[in-house]
């Protein structure tokens, strides 16, 4: 194999391990599957599974808010409902909600 096919196959098998993820969220039990998400809780969430596929070890940022700035209670909304479900946990230490930081359940 020359040098550029092993590229190509580690950036396939790196990709394929990252839908295996998120697919395995997908096929979860009942308790922790993304049914009935909201979009903004799914986006949070599915931001989080693909951080933690790529980058484990690295702080996961949550993502800015890009929508209209007069629905940005329903961002924290779903932030809140995400930590009420047990999917994530967010330290809100910082005073900027985008330097907040997003970890696995404790």
């Amino acid at each position: 194999m020359t040098k550029q096919q092993l590229s190509d196959t580690k950036t396939m098998w790196t990709h394929g391990d990252q839908e295996a993820l998120i697919q395995r969220v997908f096929n979860a039990p009942k308790g922790n599957a993304l049914t009935g998400l909201t979009t903004n809780q799914r986006a949070i969430y599915l931001h989080f599974l693909r951080h933690k596929a790529k980058r484990t070890g690295r702080p996961c940022l949550l993502p800015p808010y890009t929508g209209r700035a007069d629905r940005i209670h329903e961002y924290f909304t779903a932030l809140q409902r995400l930590e009420e479900r047990g999917l994530v946990t967010i330290d809100r230490r910082p005073a900027n909600y985008k330097s907040w930081t997003i970890s696995g359940p404790r």
